[in-house]
């Protein structure tokens, strides 16, 4: 992602203009319309990847469920929290 200011990102600084390395932004959803069998592991370790559909499109690795666990575990806490603003003037 390009930033029109200088960043530091992770330590590293980075010109403005210049390609900062920040990832992909997660998005968290809950939702109660899970295929059965989604959350069951494969023997190696891995687990079913689907579609919206709830077709199996593939695997995943399981150091990589474990990240992205953790990655929406933050999302999810920083969609939660309560936006600072200034308190409404009573009348």
């Amino acid at each position: 992602m390009k930033y029109e200011t200088n960043v530091i990102h992770k330590g590293v600084f980075y010109p403005a203009g210049t390609d900062v390395p920040v990832g992909t932004p997660v998005s968290v959803e809950m939702t109660d319309d899970v295929p059965d069998g989604a959350l069951d592991t494969n023997a190696d370790g891995s687990v079913n990847a689907y579609d919206e559909d709830g077709n199996v499109v593939g695997t995943v690795s399981a150091e990589e469920v474990g990240q992205l666990q953790e990655q929406a575990g933050e999302a999810l806490e920083e969609q939660e929290k309560p936006k600072r603003g200034r308190k409404s003037k009573e009348a």
